[in-house]
């Protein structure tokens, strides 16, 4: 808002020989000048209208403006021609302006009448604006002219900003097609996509006093980029000088990157290297197998790494529990260990295992988020994409019992939701004065959760726990 310390008086006029466009008098001029100052109070656009004040005989037009006041007849052609281009361009202002509110159409009618003037001597340079006195009134002639305004700035071109950006590969620098083109300005969001040479451009943008403008662009394989243009120019000095183009050119760079990463597998217990132990590395982009070397050693050279995602690792051996880790971008070593006694059966993003150590027959039961039961006799369910597989079921035949056995349930990708585990003592093969202990094992990603508990009557089904993913 403008602060003014003394209000400028333009001209005094008595409504002898004019007639208003709307209402009967002056108290209706009053009540849309303050409407006017609601309106436009952004960037101060409502001072395009001189204030009114009556008194006995005429109205008084002042203005909050400072600067030297020049009638429009009084100026040079050359400042005349600026003068409308000013005029045009507060003008454009005052409808863009309303163009913000729910009544846009009403109101636009209303800024019509407002901008009728009697004659071309009703226009004024204060400083660098433009400014009215008697808008809203017409002549009292039989066919009066209209529309004074628009015929005096018609011609010219409107006043708007085109803003061009230009889209390459920070690393190779050649232009990136079809990439999405945010632009936000003034609390309004445009978007567009890359032509072939990586160019879009923003046009017929309606400027304001120190345009800023927020450029933000994203496209797959590469990181969101941003940029910020601001002119620290008003209007007047843009209609001086010209609207040209603004030019950026973002560089984006790869979400994607190469990294080397080794990887040193040993025994759990002895902490020696394991030879010969199948190592496969996957990202959302690439999967790579390879073998370690006497020394327990595997490098994977040029892994390429999408960002903010983890490397997922698998490594098989016989004799040994597969083993599978998450490890963060950006790790270049890491040592994996393998347990002889460790969880049988394959790993994937969620494991649920059981263990026990009787010759007795326990099965593994999970229900999951898709109220898919999978047990001993419906080994393999979907879950929505995901599925669940039983490649583990102990002590079911009694000529191939272990006092070690386990049971282990896999998804390579697992679906959110509640996954209810139970056991069930299928058959006993044991003294029943005994309970028989079972540990059930959760694994998701890195993370662990084991609990112990215990069963013992053939045919006994006991809930363990439900786990939320």
């Amino acid at each position: 808002m403008i602060t003014p310390t003394n209000r400028q008086v333009l001209a005094s006029t008595t409504l002898a020989g004019l007639r208003p466009v709307f209402g009967t008098g002056f108290g209706e001029t009053a009540r849309r000048f303050q409407m006017l100052k609601t309106l436009l109070t952004p960037y101060n656009c409502y001072v395009l209208f001189a204030e009114p004040l009556a008194t006995e005989e005429q109205i008084r037009w002042q203005t909050e403006l400072s600067g030297e006041v020049i009638p429009y007849a009084d100026l040079s052609p050359e400042r005349q021609e600026r003068t409308k281009a000013l005029l045009r361009y507060y003008v454009d202002a005052a409808y863009e302006l309303i163009k913000n509110y729910q009544d846009n159409e009403d109101l636009g009618r209303m800024l019509d009448s407002c901008l009728e003037i009697p004659d071309y001597a009703n226009i004024f340079l204060v400083g660098k604006r433009p400014v009215l006195v008697g808008w809203g009134f017409l002549r009292r002639d039989f066919n009066p002219p209209r529309g004074l305004i628009r015929k005096l700035t018609q011609r010219l071109p409107p006043p708007r900003l085109m803003v061009n950006v230009k889209l390459v590969d920070g690393l190779t620098r050649v232009p990136l097609a079809n990439v999405r083109v945010t632009l936000q300005y003034e609390n309004q969001t445009r978007s567009l996509q890359t032509n072939a040479e990586g160019n879009v451009s923003f046009q017929d943008i309606f400027p304001f006093d120190f345009p800023h403008f927020l450029i933000e662009a994203s496209a797959d394989e590469y990181r969101r980029a941003t940029t910020a243009i601001t002119l620290d120019r008003t209007i007047a000095d843009l209609i001086d000088t010209g609207f040209v183009p603004l030019i950026t050119v973002l560089s984006l760079q790869p979400s994607i990157w190469e990294q080397t990463i080794q990887f040193r597998i040993i025994d759990k217990k002895t902490q020696r290297p394991l030879s010969k132990a199948d190592v496969r590395v996957t990202t959302s982009v690439t999967e790579q197998r390879r073998q370690s070397s006497s020394e327990g050693l595997v490098t994977f050279p040029a892994v390429p790494i999408r960002e903010e995602e983890s490397v997922v690792v698998y490594v098989t051996h016989t004799g040994y529990a597969d083993e599978r880790i998450e490890i963060p971008v950006k790790t270049t070593e890491h040592t994996i260990e393998l347990d002889s006694s460790g969880l049988q059966g394959k790993r994937g993003a969620f494991n649920i295992n059981l263990r026990w150590e009787t010759i007795d027959d326990l099965d593994l039961i999970v229900t999951d988020p898709a109220d898919n039961i999978i047990y001993y006799q419906n080994r393999e369910a979907d879950c929505f994409g995901c599925k669940g597989v039983l490649d583990i079921d102990a002590n079911a035949k009694d000529d191939n019992l272990t006092d070690q056995p386990q049971e282990n349930i896999y998804w390579e990708q697992v679906y959110p939701g509640a996954y209810r585990i139970e056991v069930l003592c299928y058959k006993r093969r044991t003294s029943t004065d005994v309970d028989i202990p079972f540990t059930i094992l959760t694994i998701h990603g890195n993370d662990r959760f084991a609990i112990t508990s215990t069963i013992r009557q053939e045919g006994e089904r006991t809930l363990v726990n439900i786990v939320e993913i």
